[in-house]
């Protein structure tokens, strides 16, 4: 059941930020004016995502596992679409960051089943998106891609810390498929693989 506050409101604008305030708060496309995500209003209508559209499969990309599935963001929203231009045509076009794509496939469904089963997992959404996915996003726009692929680079350490995941070993010499790499479903490691 949604929570009827900003941050699951269709008319949050989260790539809209308020500058120059102590507050962090985004644009409210309905009044007008930045509101806190935890805010309430008369005009909430929840964020509906487009689950299991086009070709996507849950419990793969943890990163539209948290925007999607749990925080209901369609899965074309400008967060999402940022990321995926950044994955096809930044990180694949240079041979040094293929090993973060690989990464992805193999952690990325173990990743996305644990913040499934989090209890608390909306809360926790929100605050990966607010602390990692947003300034990832941020620092793409603004053509800071070192920054931008540290803040993803610590996303994962602490997903890999709160979660107590195995230690991944990366075979850049497996053969993948360019179209599909950095997906997090080219590949699924078992709970049970070290």
């Amino acid at each position: 059941m949604a929570q009827e506050i900003c941050a699951q409101c269709v008319h949050l604008e989260w790539n809209n930020k308020e500058k120059y305030s102590s507050v962090e708060r985004y644009w409210c496309k309905e009044l007008h004016r930045y509101k806190e995500t935890e805010d309430k209003c008369r005009y909430f209508v929840l964020n509906k995502s487009q689950k299991n559209t086009g070709g996507y499969k849950p419990g793969g990309c943890y990163i539209t596992t948290i925007v999607c599935d749990i925080l209901g963001y369609e899965d074309n929203c400008e967060l999402l679409e940022v990321l995926r231009n950044f994955r096809d045509n930044y990180l694949k076009l240079h041979v040094e960051y293929l090993p973060i794509l690989f990464e992805y496939d193999k952690i990325g469904p173990l990743i996305s089943e644990h913040i499934l089963k989090e209890k608390n997992n909306y809360p926790f959404a929100l605050g990966l998106m607010k602390y990692f996915l947003i300034p990832c996003a941020n620092k793409i726009k603004e053509e800071n891609y070192d920054s931008a692929i540290n803040i993803y680079k610590n996303l994962v350490i602490y997903l890999n810390d709160e979660f107590n995941l195995p230690n991944i070993v990366i075979d850049t010499n497996e053969e993948v498929d360019l179209k599909v790499i950095g997906k997090g479903r080219v590949r699924k490691l078992k709970e049970s693989e070290n």
